[in-house]
């Protein structure tokens, strides 16, 4: 096994690892933990989309990446943000949901043109 295959696994299993106790200390009300590993997710999902988009990068591997960004950055702003900005939040959710579906919708559009992705 290669070091790009072992980095690649490595990161995989952590970012399982941090999901799961993400999703457990969510569950159990911890928000200190759940602060913490679900950026950390993000951030492990985002290094495992760089390293597989490094050897061949496409539009499409491009778009994952950004993707990924900017739900992290999303995610990072719903949990900085405080109860009395509801309305920014859903302005923010309303945002990222919408450059969500433009970035798929030019993903599947350059994948029906016969361009590889990632």
């Amino acid at each position: 096994m290669d070091t790009q295959s072992m980095v690649m696994v490595v990161l995989s299993a952590l970012a399982f690892v941090s999901a799961a106790v993400h999703i457990y200390s969510d569950r159990k009300g911890m928000r200190h933990y759940a602060y913490v590993f679900k950026p950390l997710t993000m951030v492990l999902l985002l290094l495992i989309a760089v390293f597989a988009a490094k050897e061949k990068a496409s539009v499409y591997g491009l778009a994952i990446i950004a993707g990924i960004v900017f739900s992290l950055v999303g995610d990072v702003a719903m949990m900085l943000l405080t109860c009395p900005l509801r309305l920014y939040h859903l302005q923010v959710e309303i945002g990222r949901l919408l450059l969500l579906f433009l970035l798929v919708n030019l993903t599947t559009s350059s994948v029906r043109r016969g361009l590889s992705p990632l």
